[in-house]
């Protein structure tokens, strides 16, 4: 029971860090998708428009 009752804790943290790991790796590459389009923007379209 105690052995259960740990391995339940184990995959309840490994879970955790899993979807921790995830929201950080999706905010950063929405981040740097911003980015890129912001200077995509910023080297494409504001010389054209001055």
């Amino acid at each position: 029971m105690p052995t259960f009752l740990s391995q339940k804790r184990l995959n309840g943290l490994l879970q955790l860090a899993l979807s921790l790991t995830l929201m950080k790796i999706v905010l950063f590459s929405a981040l740097g998708v911003r980015l890129s389009i912001h200077d995509w923007i910023k080297w494409n379209v504001e010389p054209s428009v001055l």
